[in-house]
């Protein structure tokens, strides 16, 4: 097997400076992102572990719609990278218009589902009335908000394919702060603005979603940024060959993801069960989990693809030697911001939570397991998403993420909840199990190179 060992030095700076000036924007962005979600998670939980809960579980469902449009954006990005590097920019339009016309057709009949049916699915999890209560009209009107992003993913995703990831990273950064404005407005009245608590949240979200949307369309179309089609490009992008191509990128990416949400969404179920305390907690650490690893995303966004350009060239010698690199230095950086979540976690769980007794122990305990764990999962996200997605080895990454959550993590969580009472102690140690074996079948599979493939030509010589 060969080694993981950073490429030449020569060329090392130069593939620094390209990684950072991609990933820097595009982790500013996910990371501020998510940092609206501890916020949200601080303001809600004013009202009781309940309600945290309550978001938290509610959130599981919408994660899974959420997860289906990152899907679709990752077969934009994969796609359109290697169209930027062959030089070929009817492709990059062709790929964003694919990426949008497919995404509003897998929202609506979920987003219907959720709407029409939000108690009965939070029902399903749990048996807490005031959860249900709380839990089903945030669940609806979230669900509709996601059809925003249904159009702006597969766009900002194309518009870093091809070299603008400050000004969509920009315009994300300026909805935060209107976002948790709109939150605090609605979840606690202000004005003629009445108190809704839980679901005022999800009315801000919307209202900021939309802005959003408006605001990105109005710019790409205004500024005829080279992301935008027309009426003839999508016929063009909708005739069978050029949507099969993208069809076979952006399907197995949709099953891969759809089965990860899921998979999380089981995970809320088991922790449901072992109490509301414990789930609260989890959901919490969740929110803390996602800051973390939106750190990141920008590395493994960055990773994809500039290993999507180099393999849309046909270089793929220079595409090994720069994964091997990009995973040394995310190695690093994970296992730093690791170490100091773990050294601070009682500082973090201060002033990112208001829950009090066992949820917050039970909190700060995750908070030092998920620092201590870090690099686990990092190494895994650049591995999967920006290593073997870049040449759409995703075949590999289906059965990684089967066997790690199906096979391993969920039945021993199961087992631990149904059969043999464990605490959340040794629950949440669980997850940590799957992403270690995880980790040994994505190197493994890196190690093959049989990812470094040039789709662009796929697609030519069919």
């Amino acid at each position: 097997m060969p080694r993981f060992r950073a490429a030449p030095s020569r060329s090392s700076h130069t593939l620094l400076r390209r990684f950072l000036r991609l990933a820097i924007p595009i982790s500013l962005q996910s990371m501020v992102g998510a940092l609206y979600g501890v916020v949200d998670m601080y303001m809600v939980g004013h009202l009781g572990a309940s309600a945290v809960a309550a978001v938290g579980l509610a959130s599981s469902f919408i994660g899974v719609l959420f997860l289906v449009l990152v899907a679709l954006g990752s077969g934009v990005s994969v796609l359109a990278s290697q169209y930027q590097g062959h030089g070929s920019a009817e492709g990059v339009r062709q790929v964003t218009a694919q990426g949008v016309m497919l995404s509003l057709l897998c929202c609506v009949p979920i987003v219907l589902l959720f709407v029409w049916q939000a108690p009965a699915l939070l029902a399903l999890a749990s048996p807490d009335p005031a959860l249900i209560a709380q839990g089903a009209p945030f669940l609806a009107v979230v669900a509709i908000s996601i059809l925003s992003p249904a159009i702006t993913i597969p766009f900002e995703s194309s518009l870093r394919a091809v070299g603008y990831a400050v000004f969509p990273a920009v315009l994300g950064m300026a909805c935060i702060p209107l976002n948790a404005l709109a939150n605090y407005l609605f979840i606690f009245g202000w004005g003629p603005i009445p108190e809704m608590g839980v679901l005022g949240s999800a009315i801000g979200t919307l209202l900021v979603r939309v802005f959003h949307l408006l605001a990105l369309l109005g710019i790409c179309y205004g500024r005829r940024l080279p992301v935008i089609f027309w009426f003839s490009t999508l016929l063009s992008a909708l005739q069978s060959g050029p949507l099969r191509h993208f069809m076979g990128i952006a399907v197995p990416l949709l099953i891969h993801d759809v089965l990860w949400a899921f998979g999380m969404i089981v995970y809320n179920f088991v922790f449901a069960r072992s109490g509301t305390e414990a789930l609260a907690a989890f959901s919490q650490l969740g929110v803390i989990e996602s800051v973390l690893i939106c750190g990141f995303v920008g590395c493994s966004v960055a990773c994809s693809t500039l290993l999507g350009q180099s393999l849309g060239r046909g270089a793929l010698q220079e595409a090994w030697d720069q994964a091997r690199y990009m995973l040394l230095a995310c190695l690093v950086l994970s296992a730093l911001g690791g170490m100091g979540l773990w050294f601070f976690s009682e500082v973090v769980a201060g002033f990112s939570s208001r829950l009090q007794g066992d949820a917050l122990a039970f909190y700060i305990y995750g908070l030092e397991i998920l620092g201590l764990t870090l690099s686990l999962r990092i190494i895994n996200m650049v591995g999967i998403v920006g290593v073997l997605r870049s040449g759409a080895d995703t075949r590999a990454t289906i059965i990684i993420d089967l066997v790690g959550m199906w096979l391993v993590g969920l039945p021993l969580a199961a087992a631990g909840i149904l059969w043999l009472n464990l605490p959340f102690t040794w629950l949440y140690l669980i997850p940590v199990l799957q992403e270690a074996i995880k980790l040994l079948m994505t190197l493994y599979r890196i190690a093959q190179r049989r990812w470094l493939r040039n789709l662009v030509l796929t697609a030519t010589n069919p």
